[in-house]
Parts: C-alpha cells; structure tokens; sequence
C-alpha cells in the first residue's frame, strides 16, 4: 500500500489502553512510531499487549499526524522530552515497566529505557544503527552539527517510491521526507548511543535484511553496543522497515508480545 497522508488526522491521534481492573494489569508498555507516521502503526502491538492485561501508551511525536511542515521545526529535545513524559506516565501506573519502538521510535524507546534502572525489557524495530545508502548516512551526520536554526531551514525531499503491495496494511504517513528531521534523527542517535552502557534490561531486536533503510548488519552494530543486556537477533525476511505493517507483521507482534510478557516479572 502506498503512503497515504490524505486522512492523517483521524488516525494520528495519541492513544492509551488501561486495563479496567488495575489488579490484574501484568505491567506498562510505551510504544513509539517511526519518523514521518503515526500512532496508527504501533495499533496492532498494542491491541495484542493489552488483550494480554497490559496497560499500553502510545504518544503521537510533535510534527506527526499534522504537515511535514510542521516536522520540519521540532528540535531533538522536544522529542526526547516527549518520550520521557509518556515513561513517566506508564511508570506512575505500577507494575514492570517496558518499552518498544518502531525505526526512529526504536532511538526513544533506547533514550527512554537508558532513564529507568528497572526497565523490564526493550523490543527495538528497524532500528536506524546507520542508514543507508553511506552517502546519505554520511550528509546527515555532516549537518548534525548545524545549529537548529539551519537545521530548521533544510529541504524536504520525496521518497523512494515502492512496489504496489509491499505492506500488508496501511502506512499513514508523510508523502515526503524533511531533511531537517532525518537530521534530528542523526542527533538523538549521537546521544543515545553514549548512554546504551546503561541497560541491563532483556532486548529483543527485529530486522529485514533487505531493509531498505538499513544495511543488513545495521543490528549487529546496535547489539555490539548493548554490553552489559542480553540481547537477541530476530531476522525478518520480506518483513520491510516498516515491520508492524508489513507481510511478517503478525509474527512480530506474536514474538514482541511473548517477548515483553515473559520478562514483566515484579
């Protein structure tokens, strides 16, 4: 399915699933969406984690769901702030706490974790180790060190069409990329991949080889970076960056599901 930004706004929305009787709830799960979409593709995970008597939050990202114009001028911290309210938000509901992330989002559910000591697990999707093709990986770290009024000023630019059928469901999202966020992208990986040290907490990593976003060994990067987590690999053929709205989408909530309940253990 291609893009479709037409009818953001109805399904942009940020969303909570809080189970009725706080007794029974087996933990929290904050859920973060990718650069350019929306809470909607993280839909699927969180149905599957509160049917499993999970409390689920799921934050809409500033500059989503409204116009990539809007994207383009939201700073770093802006972003990193936002997760940290939203793990704030999960935390004061008790029980363990875990966090999962799609692509971009996979960046704050690292930052977000990296802040909580007892972070029950992390399930990381896409994870933008490096990009690719290295040309872009590389003018996008070159114009991470511009201030925020230059980076505000960046360009906007197309994406790579795709396939006719190469998502199982739906993508809403931006039609075009903002240059300028790709780059705050670059500049929150910069900080986050300085804190990974501090996670001790179980990790569950999800890629397709052929992601076209990531070169295949992009995960391995990131789990050499996890030194002191026990992490595991899961490969997703055919799965697409986009790997909870992709033809695997299924397996990957059924195993992220599995995943964070086997480790919500108070």
């Amino acid at each position: 399915m291609a893009h479709q930004e037409s009818n953001l706004s109805s399904v942009s929305e940020a969303y909570s699933l809080i189970c009725r009787d706080s007794t029974k709830a087996r933990g929290s799960v904050v859920l973060f969406h990718g650069l350019t979409g929306t809470p909607a593709e993280m839909r699927g995970l969180a149905t599957s984690l509160h049917n499993m008597n999970f409390n689920v939050i799921v934050p809409r990202l500033s500059g989503h769901g409204e116009t990539i114009e809007a994207l383009r001028t939201v700073s770093a911290q802006v972003w990193r702030d936002e997760a940290r309210r939203a793990a704030d938000e999960a935390a004061a509901l008790g029980g363990p706490l875990s966090f999962a992330g799609l692509s971009f989002g996979g960046l704050l559910a690292l930052d977000a974790a990296a802040a909580f000591p007892r972070c029950a697990s992390l399930v990381l999707m896409s994870v933008p180790t490096f990009l690719e093709p290295c040309g872009r990986e590389f003018w996008l770290r070159v114009l991470s060190y511009l201030p925020d009024v230059a980076v505000d000023r960046l360009w906007l630019k197309n994406k790579t069409k795709r396939r006719e059928g190469y998502l199982a469901l739906a993508h809403h999202a931006y039609s075009k990329h903002s240059v300028g966020a790709a780059v705050r992208l670059v500049q929150i990986r910069r900080s986050v991949f300085k804190t990974l040290g501090r996670l001790r907490c179980p990790v569950l990593i999800f890629q397709d080889p052929l992601d076209h976003h990531l070169p295949p060994t992009a995960s391995l990067v990131l789990q050499d970076y996890l030194v002191n987590s026990d992490s595991t690999l899961c490969c997703v053929p055919d799965g697409q960056h986009e790997l909870l709205l992709g033809h695997k989408h299924q397996f990957v909530i059924e195993r992220s599901s599995q995943f964070i309940d086997a480790n919500s253990v108070d």
